[in-house]
């Protein structure tokens, strides 16, 4: 962007300025290092939203094996009450 006129310079104005070698190495890795940053400074407000993402995710996977392990008591516990019955 020139800051002396306050006009954005479009892609075609600097290809007609510089050399394609510029502006498909130097220019280029520094747009690509400016938008690798950009992202990089959002990355702490994201932190807290996957933190309660992987905690929800721990809390499913935990209520389902709480549920399967009383399942299985339950037949356990019925198929004791079986055998016990046959015994006698």
């Amino acid at each position: 962007m020139n800051t002396g006129c306050k006009k954005e310079w479009t892609r075609k104005y600097l290809k007609t300025v510089f050399t394609g070698k510029f502006m498909n190495g130097a220019w280029k890795e520094n747009l690509e290092n400016l938008y690798f940053e950009r992202e990089k400074a959002l990355l702490p407000a994201t932190q807290g939203v996957l933190e309660r993402a992987i905690a929800q995710e721990k809390a499913k996977e935990l209520k389902a094996k709480v549920k399967r392990l009383k399942s299985e008591k339950w037949k356990m516990g019925k198929s004791f009450i079986y055998t016990r019955k046959r015994e006698y």
